[in-house]
């Protein structure tokens, strides 16, 4: 049994596939099969202060109840960014600095720790 998470959002506006965005690419792969299911939740918000910065939020809980510990990596368009250090509660916060001025897919992926296995989410970040 393998589990697979991945996200695919379709345009309506034909010329979407057609647009080319500067910047840096990676050739990190972020998503990984995993087999088993996962046993954690994370949940994630990303809000930009300005034109080049934003705010990450995350918190990741055990689906017993309890919170979890350990780190979370953050990705900007597959580029990792900033670890981040979950607290007792499981719960990060982090500033991201020179963050370009376009839409990014932001990937907040738990490292896991002791029984409690990776999981990761995906969002965006809308120019300013």
């Amino acid at each position: 049994k393998h589990r697979l998470v991945a996200r695919f959002i379709p345009s309506s506006d034909p010329s979407y596939h057609l647009k080319v965005y500067s910047g840096s690419t990676s050739d990190q792969l972020i998503q990984i099969r995993r087999t088993g299911s996962a046993n954690a939740r994370i949940a994630a918000t990303v809000k930009r202060t300005s034109v080049d910065t934003a705010t990450i939020k995350t918190h990741v809980v055990k689906k017993s109840g309890g919170d979890a510990s350990g780190y979370v990596n953050v990705y900007l368009d597959g580029v990792f960014v900033k670890k981040l250090h979950l607290d007792s509660d499981g719960y990060a916060t982090g500033d991201l600095t020179n963050v370009a001025d376009r839409e990014l897919a932001v990937t907040v992926a738990y490292l896991g720790s002791g029984r409690t296995k990776p999981v990761s989410i995906g969002k965006f970040l809308y120019a300013y």
